[in-house]
């Protein structure tokens, strides 16, 4: 909604936890049903805004096309609405209760079944960006998201969100370089045109961290690897098809690294 405030609609509650790119976030409840969302608030002043490369309009686009044909993924961060005035964008999301990298902070490691659990109810957005040419180009632990179906806590809905730096695929490959260092794929560090096979390589590090609580790459500069050798010094997993599946999508060459359908057709999810 252009040229509104959302203070004219929504009630702020209280702080919520800081995103990614320098926006303020809160908690917020809707005054006219009492619904409880987040809102991003992205200010457009000062020399350093981060809105000189963030697409905000585009971003709630692709947050509306991850969400599926019919709304109906509850794996994706649920879009809202938006606000624009002079001094800011804001965006209103779904709440959540934490992000993966504050679960892995405390259960130190996930089993094979508890990685296959999360990478399945993820894969149902997977192939919504897949299908729509989204390119997320930030995954992370710090960017999918938990939302617990119990008190104990055992029972949780995985979610992506954070579309901040996506993009669509109109041609065959993007070139602008965003995301986030220790993450980010190496064509991307070297500034070389892109595809999709970038959100793969970041899944390939998040997969290798849920497992063994570290990064695959260890480098002065931490934007590793550069070379194949770094590659061969991965660990091993009590899984062969979980190595296996971490080894296909950590490739250097996009060439040779796999694709979503790949992906998706591995013989990991098949139980095999």
């Amino acid at each position: 909604t252009k040229n509104k405030d959302f203070r004219d609609y929504y009630e702020i509650i209280d702080k919520f936890a800081c995103g990614s790119f320098e926006e303020e976030s809160y908690k917020i409840k809707k005054k006219s049903t009492g619904e409880v969302r987040v809102i991003r608030r992205f200010n457009k002043k000062g020399e350093d805004n981060c809105l000189k490369y963030l697409d905000l309009p585009k971003v709630c686009n692709i947050m509306q096309l991850a969400e599926g044909e019919n709304g109906e993924n509850e794996n994706t961060i649920k879009y809202f609405e938006s606000f624009e005035t002079d001094d800011e964008f804001a965006i209103v999301e779904e709440l959540y209760d934490e992000d993966l990298s504050k679960l892995l902070t405390r259960k130190k490691t996930f089993n094979v079944e508890e990685i296959k659990k999360i990478l399945t109810q993820l894969n149902i957005t997977f192939r919504i960006m897949d299908k729509n040419k989204i390119v997320h180009r930030d995954i992370k632990p710090e960017t999918i998201f938990i939302n617990y179906k119990n008190e104990e806590k055992t029972e949780y809905i995985v979610k992506l969100g954070e579309y901040y730096v996506s993009d669509i695929i109109t041609n065959e490959y993007l070139d602008l370089t965003v995301g986030t260092p220790g993450y980010m794929a190496p064509e991307i560090r070297i500034c070389d045109k892109y595809n999709e096979k970038c959100d793969l390589w970041s899944l390939g590090i998040v997969i290798y961290m849920l497992y063994f609580n570290e990064k695959p790459f260890k480098s002065n500069n931490h934007l590793a690897p550069n070379k194949s050798s770094d590659l061969e010094k991965l660990k091993k997993s009590s899984n062969d098809c979980l190595d296996d599946l971490i080894r296909k999508l950590l490739v250097i060459d996009t060439k040779e690294r796999i694709g979503w359908t790949e992906y998706f057709e591995h013989p990991f999810f098949a139980g095999k």
